[in-house]
């Protein structure tokens, strides 16, 4: 039976293949089959043509269920996340270390056997993946209320969660940062040969996407090096605040929430890096239009490797899909079934978690994805429903950043702290209530982003 049309909460859009995000409802499927903390519902839907993905979710069941958690945290809850934390980063090297492995050998295989380690290396994939994802459910309403408890104490709440987060945790993009800046500055060509080779091993995937995943060059690996080593900005190291028992717990949660979320990515991106390269063997060796393949949910993999021609006429076809996870089933589908549930009116004021100090004044440039990146100038202030990886170089130039998603831990608020840039996320509506060349103020020390009235 055909599903019907389903009313979710719209929660972020970005630049996407049917191919790359075809895995969202199963890694769902993993993360309730790993631990204790279940996804009620997430939906994905991809407009082939434009190449653009939104993501959905039930705001309100994820508002409840993060109410749940905060109500019934205690040692022994810690204790399980961390361990989630603990097992997902041993994972995350394990998934590395089989992708090194398999690469170079794709050619060697036959089709039954490239379709046969296709499926297995995905199911390792899906297995890590979901193993990270219930942090969705809970990170925006969590930060929300650490926000509001420090706030009854603390004028300047910013400032009071920048010293509260204060972490010894490293990402595996301030990894890639420090080793860029090594490049940079290498006393001899061996030594920096020597440094590049060392970052294609690691960080081979680090432009993957759910669009695309191009491979990384030395010639790029030097030309970001260049570039980072002009562009480093130095974050200034806050003293902790006096914290009580509940906030500690929360402040703990939040913690080992940045370590799931941060090897989850690092596992999404080497995931995806794979699976593209998967798709480029089927589409070498049987004369597939790339185009045409990005267009196949990730289980019907095998069928490219035989691809008839009712099978590329269901392709062509194909210009929307709709991945869903819900009551503990996921579903794909060749067309748009999600809408939105509400969609609120024009507002010159917003609210948001602070997840990075400091206040900007400056001009908006909405960007949803790497389209949009040309057009974003230097100075600009950074609007967007949530930043991936892939946003760094623009990040990196913006004087303040603010996201529709995310909470204390997000991409966003993670890299604004290092960064050393005023940051608000959540506010849920910033790309709706913005548009180009508005001058705004984000005060994230509070939590708000006003717009400003033009003077001339």
């Amino acid at each position: 039976m055909k599903p019907q049309q389903i009313l979710a909460d719209k929660i972020s859009g970005f630049s996407s293949t049917i191919f790359g995000v075809s895995i969202a409802p199963d890694v769902c499927v993993w993360n309730n089959r790993r631990n204790n903390y279940k996804i009620p519902f997430h939906g994905v839907t991809v407009d082939s043509k434009k190449r653009q993905g939104i993501e959905w979710n039930d705001r309100t069941e994820y508002q409840r269920m993060s109410r749940a958690l905060l109500r019934s945290l205690d040692a022994r809850s810690l204790e399980s996340i961390a361990s989630i934390a603990r097992t997902i980063t041993e994972e995350a090297d394990a998934l590395h270390a089989e992708a090194r492995s398999l690469l170079p050998t794709l050619r060697t295989f036959d089709d039954p056997g490239l379709a046969w380690e296709f499926g297995m290396f995905i199911r390792a994939f899906l297995s890590s993946y979901g193993l990270g994802v219930f942090t969705f459910v809970y990170e925006e309403t969590v930060s929300e209320h650490l926000t509001e408890l420090l706030r009854e104490r603390h004028p300047n709440v910013g400032d009071a969660l920048d010293r509260a987060l204060t972490s010894h945790y490293t990402s595996y993009m301030t990894q890639s940062t420090d080793l860029l800046h090594h490049i940079a500055r290498a006393s001899s060509q061996k030594q920096r040969d020597r440094m590049v080779s060392q970052y294609q091993h690691k960080f081979f995937f680090l432009d993957a996407s759910y669009e695309h995943a191009p491979t990384i060059t030395p010639s790029a690996i030097l030309k970001r090096a260049a570039h980072h080593g002009r562009s480093k900005k130095t974050r200034h190291h806050r003293s902790t605040i006096a914290l009580s028992p509940n906030e500690r717990s929360v402040v703990s949660l939040l913690h080992h929430t940045e370590r799931i979320r941060d090897q989850r990515k690092r596992i999404c991106q080497i995931g995806l890096y794979v699976m593209f390269r998967f798709l480029d063997e089927a589409v070498r060796r049987h004369k597939v239009p790339k185009r045409l393949a990005e267009r196949t949910f990730w289980f019907e993999f095998p069928r490219l490797l035989a691809p008839t021609p009712a099978f590329r006429k269901k392709l062509s076809t194909r210009n929307a899909a709709t991945m869903v996870f819900s009551r503990g089933k996921s579903f794909h589908q060749s067309s748009m079934l999600l809408r939105e549930r509400r969609n609120d009116g024009s507002m010159t004021t917003l609210s948001g978690t602070p997840a990075s100090v400091g206040i900007a004044t400056g001009t908006v440039r909405i960007v949803r994805g790497k389209p949009d990146f040309r057009a974003f100038k230097p100075g600009e202030i950074l609007v967007t429903e949530m930043t991936r990886p892939d946003f760094l170089p623009i990040m990196k130039h913006a004087i303040a950043i603010v996201t529709d998603e995310g909470g204390l831990t997000c991409h966003a608020a993670i890299v604004s702290r290092e960064l050393n840039i005023p940051c608000v996320v959540g506010t849920k509506h910033a790309t709706q209530t913005f548009k180009n060349g508005d001058r705004i103020e984000v005060n994230a020390n509070d939590g708000v982003v006003k717009k400003l009235q033009h003077n001339r």
